[in-house]
């Protein structure tokens, strides 16, 4: 088994604005969405693409992973109803496994089997249900990899809304990202 790393820090301010860091094994960029556009920053290439999307953020995330084929990670924990977006895959209702503790704070342990995910979750116990870990088995790739997220939340609001401003660093090359074709934009172009 291939044991990949990687170190997420998310700020999200509803309805239109995000930052992640990532820094890994395989990826090191940031990703900011402010109010209509995505940016995103590759450390190691030292390059840079802006994308128009839809001001929400959930409309955002479509048009990234439709549209244009990025893959965004953490985007299950990512939408304003992730309950909805996973719903949309699941094969049943889902299975109990039991309350276990995650980082001293008990637990629900569910998962849900999908056509395309297999998903299990641990979540807090309490008036704040937080998702405090995740695992995800990709179905759909050879090998179906697994993705296992260790959550640390900090729901205090963010005053500094400059973290969602992009400034391209010095010397960095703008590169163009095109959209892929998919299937309904030909059919749409045949009719």
């Amino acid at each position: 088994m291939l044991y990949i790393t990687h170190d997420y820090s998310v700020a999200l301010s509803r309805p239109d604005k995000i930052r992640m860091q990532v820094r890994g094994d395989v990826e090191n960029r940031n990703t900011i969405m402010n109010n209509g556009k995505v940016s995103i920053y590759d450390l190691e290439a030292n390059a840079y693409a802006e994308i128009p999307v839809e001001d929400d953020i959930d409309d955002a995330l479509d048009t990234l992973i439709d549209d244009y084929g990025l893959p965004i990670p953490l985007t299950q924990l990512l939408y304003s109803d992730t309950a909805v977006d996973m719903d949309e895959d699941l094969e049943s209702d889902g299975y109990y496994f039991g309350t276990v503790n995650v980082d001293n704070k008990p637990c629900y342990y569910v998962g849900f089997p999908g056509k395309e995910w297999d998903i299990q979750l641990w979540i807090e116990k309490g008036d704040r249900p937080l998702i405090r870990r995740a695992s995800f088995v990709d179905k759909m790739m050879k090998d179906q990899p697994r993705s296992m997220i260790k959550v640390a939340w900090n729901i205090d609001e963010i005053t500094d809304q400059s973290v969602f401003t992009f400034a391209a660093p010095k010397g960095a090359k703008k590169i163009e990202v095109k959209k892929v074709s998919t299937d309904k934009a030909v059919e749409k172009d045949q009719k």
